[in-house]
């Protein structure tokens, strides 16, 4: 019994790394970008997440998804899936997929990319 849930859990296991694999290639392959950070909603309400190097990335919902972002808080640990990201500042791109891996709160945030923003009128002086 147990030779069989070994099988079992392996096969699972494959598939998921295939699964991964395949949707990884297909990123790839149509130019998505993928990437992990915090998010932060600006003061008009647009939907920001500040990856790993501090670097914000406004996103826009699909038109089919419009209320991705509405479960998610400031500081929230999330992985997006997007478009080409412009390279303004702050950079913008088109949201595919948005996955909250984590709670987090403002805390969480890089205190120089937040002070940047409220400098450029994305935040309140209250979140600095």
């Amino acid at each position: 019994m147990e030779h069989h849930i070994t099988k079992r859990l392996a096969a699972l296991g494959l598939v998921l790394i295939l699964l991964v694999a395949a949707a990884l290639g297909w990123c790839i392959a149509t130019g998505k970008s993928v990437f992990v950070g915090r998010y932060l909603q600006a003061r008009d309400g647009s939907h920001m997440v500040i990856d790993s190097t501090g670097s914000p990335v406004i996103l826009e919902a699909p038109d089919s998804f419009p209320r991705m972002f509405d479960p998610l808080e400031d500081g929230d640990r999330v992985l997006v899936v997007c478009g080409g990201i412009n390279t303004s500042y702050p950079g913008r791109s088109g949201a595919y997929w948005c996955l909250r891996l984590g709670g987090g709160s403002m805390e969480d945030l890089p205190k120089d990319t937040i002070n940047q923003l409220t400098q450029l009128g994305w935040l309140t002086d209250r979140l600095s």
